[in-house]
């Protein structure tokens, strides 16, 4: 009488206990919490029958009865504590959340699209303001930190300055520019990418080196530049990272390079990672997208000859790339992201996109905001309806042309600010 009063108030504790956990979780995790006691009171049964047959086992014993429930909640229990506190619905939402893409059978669906600008601008006496940007639709916000090279011939890469202060100098300027941006609700991203001082006539999709130490030096430096700014990108919570832009040569000639790098950023970076291959004979031929999360296309396609094309025209020019982009988003299960997009506010924008504004072009261009504006509408009307297209980071976005009207009316550069093209980038991004 005593061992089964004994037997009966072990049992009403423990239960006690198990039900006081259960109120205090997440409704979505009740159910993962009662299978045990499911399971339990099956032995219960089990063995009792067992025991009217006359049969020895396990199951029979009361010990097995309440310690295998008890192991089996306490394992689902260390595991839990892995997720979030709320529980399993919301470890379900930071998976999906940490991709942008799903897939529905063969054909790759984005759920959400980028909607960002390469933003260049200082800020003086703290003062940052984002309210154009985030009064354009724009959502993320692409900070751009520069490594230096001497030229094409010199491996050398430095990024950190002439001092150390000057790199913490920099360094807390992006956290400062990423921090406010998260305030207004912006997400941000890391593109860190090579500057040439010299050798213009070269560019840096030129950078490679057939001596092996010349070639070390260089890979060395460039890990080091990369994986500083993963880390920052880390520390400051930054949505995506650029492992590269443009670099064609080294991701044709050394592709494992190119996966130990990967592998390096994943270990101190938790965001989505991307490369930014050149349109022109490279992001066809990289053979590492699989490892990593976007295919990245700086996507400056000659897509008309024309001076001030039509919406229409340009729109036929952009048909067969897009027939390429596709096959290659299904071949690998990988989204699109045009990770730089641009357009001068010239008369040519479309034939020749890459094309710097300097003092060499700036005589044959005349100024022509309506071909810039043309130039978006067809790129919209083409891709942001595709379910394998991932977004577009716009080139580029100058914060001291913020509240200067009358420069930018006049203006041939890149930046889509209070022209026409600003009014189209607004009115696709809120879509």
């Amino acid at each position: 009488m005593k061992s089964i009063a004994t037997g009966w108030s072990r049992r009403l504790i423990m239960d006690m206990f198990y039900l006081r956990l259960l109120k205090s979780l997440h409704r979505s995790t009740v159910l993962i919490y009662s299978l045990p006691f499911l399971l339990g009171y099956y032995f219960k049964f089990f063995s009792k029958r067992s025991e009217r047959q006359n049969k020895n086992l396990l199951a029979y014993r009361p010990e097995f009865l309440t310690i295998f429930p008890g192991l089996i909640i306490w394992s689902v229990t260390q595991m839990l504590f892995l997720f979030p506190s709320k529980g399993l619905d919301d470890f379900r939402e930071r998976i999906i959340s940490r991709s942008s893409a799903r897939t529905t059978g063969d054909f790759l669906n984005v759920d959400s699209k980028l909607k960002g600008v390469h933003y260049f601008g200082r800020f003086g006496a703290g003062h940052v303001d984002f309210t154009n940007i985030v009064g354009s639709n724009i959502e993320h916000l692409v900070l751009v930190p520069y490594g230096h090279m001497e030229s094409i011939d010199n491996p050398a890469l430095t990024f950190k300055g002439r001092g150390k202060r000057a790199s913490i100098d920099r360094d807390s300027m992006f956290a400062v520019l990423a921090q406010k941006a998260l305030d207004e609700g912006l997400q941000v991203i890391i593109k860190p990418q090579i500057w040439l001082r010299a050798n213009r006539e070269k560019w840096i999709t030129d950078i490679d080196f057939k001596d092996k130490a010349e070639l070390a030096q260089w890979t060395s430096d460039y890990t080091d530049f990369i994986i500083h700014y993963a880390r920052l990108s880390e520390r400051v919570g930054a949505s995506h990272f650029c492992i590269g832009t443009e670099l064609t040569e080294m991701t044709r000639n050394h592709p494992e390079y190119w996966q130990s790098l990967i592998s390096q950023v994943r270990k101190i970076y938790s965001g989505k990672i991307f490369y930014a291959g050149n349109w022109y004979k490279e992001y066809e031929q990289i053979t590492f997208w699989k490892d990593l999360d976007l295919i990245g296309v700086q996507a400056y396609f000659p897509i008309c000859k024309k001076d001030h094309p039509t919406v229409k025209e340009l729109s036929a020019g952009w048909q067969e790339y897009k027939k390429q982009l596709k096959k290659l988003s299904q071949k690998l299960d990988k989204p699109i992201l045009f990770s730089e997009l641009g357009y001068r506010s010239s008369h040519n924008a479309a034939s020749e996109p890459w094309v710097w504004v300097d003092d060499s072009s700036v005589s044959t261009m005349r100024v022509s905001g309506e071909t810039q504006a043309h130039c978006y509408e067809a790129f919209f009307q083409t891709f942001w309806h595709e379910p394998w297209f991932a977004g577009a980071l716009i080139w580029q976005w100058q914060a001291r042309f913020d509240n200067d009207l009358h420069s930018m009316n006049e203006n041939l550069d890149f930046t889509p600010q209070h022209k026409p093209a600003q009014e189209i980038i607004t009115r696709w991004f809120a879509r």
